[in-house]
């Protein structure tokens, strides 16, 4: 259920012309904000991190409106206004219902930016997908693969038992603390405690994670950013990354960033996607 911070971003967001879409899919419905810009870059699809909704994007899309054609902001199984499956939530079915929805609300390609897990499932896509990505952005994705005491040791980051743990997960994700840095706490612990996102937590293993051979082939313009304050992911993730995305991909490193720029930098943000989009204009 969305939160009543998530309910006024998407009441923002309609008032700025995007419309609610529910598109079915194999594992559930899957909710998404589109609307039409004033551009002329083609579209564009945003995909949020885990424990998020399409509405954490709400203050970056007044930026990128005027510039591209149309704009698709889904919600993730389980996340935002999405049906959570009925037979669980699993990395699987978190890509192949992204997927799917995608393919039914954007005819056309599209350029493609996720972040954290919203990465993961942007590189995943374009993995599945390649005639229908015409360019993938990620900044700080997921899915670096791990020895399995790395891996349950990193995802106890995410298991907020009290306050204080979404206060530090907070401090993590920001470059600086914000000044609502309690009801961000309040709202991170209630948004873990979600069934849908303690499943997937639970259920993601090393299948899941990317292999040494996975990203070589990709060969659409890609831009991978890893902020220059990220601390919730590790500099290992980073070097996976670095190490075995194609040679032709950007990678930046911009001042500023924490875990979640749509949050911190929303213009900034807004900025390097439309450069990116224009720099490969067809």
């Amino acid at each position: 259920m969305a939160t009543v911070v998530n309910w006024l971003n998407l009441q923002y967001l309609r008032r700025l012309g995007l419309e609610s879409r529910m598109v079915p899919t194999d594992h559930g419905r899957v909710h998404a904000l589109v609307g039409q810009g004033q551009g002329d870059l083609g579209t564009l699809v945003l995909i949020h991190g885990l424990s998020a909704s399409a509405s954490s994007y709400r203050n970056t899309i007044e930026h990128l409106l005027p510039h591209v054609s149309q704009i698709i902001l889904p919600d993730l199984l389980g996340h935002g206004l999405s049906e959570a499956p009925s037979l669980g939530m699993n990395g699987h079915r978190v890509v192949r219902s992204m997927v799917q929805a995608v393919d039914q609300l954007s005819p056309q390609p599209a350029v493609v930016f996720g972040n954290s897990l919203g990465g993961y499932l942007s590189l995943r896509m374009a993995q599945v997908r390649p005639q229908r990505v015409r360019g993938v952005f990620v900044s700080s994705p997921a899915g670096a693969p791990m020895d399995p005491s790395q891996a349950s040791a990193f995802s106890e980051r995410f298991r907020l038992g009290d306050l204080r743990d979404g206060l530090r997960l907070v401090e993590m994700g920001f470059a600086s603390p914000p000044r609502a840095r309690l009801i961000y706490a309040l709202g991170a612990r209630k948004q873990f405690s979600s069934e849908s996102v303690i499943q997937l937590v639970s259920s993601m293993d090393a299948r899941d994670m990317f292999g040494p051979d996975d990203l070589k082939d990709l060969a659409m313009p890609i831009t991978f950013a890893w902020g220059r304050e990220e601390r919730v992911l590790l500099e290992q993730h980073r070097l996976f990354f670095d190490t075995h995305l194609p040679a032709h991909a950007s990678r930046i490193q911009p001042e500023g960033w924490g875990h979640s720029p749509a949050s911190e930098v929303p213009e900034d943000l807004a900025n390097h996607l439309v450069a990116f989009m224009d720099s490969i204009r067809s």
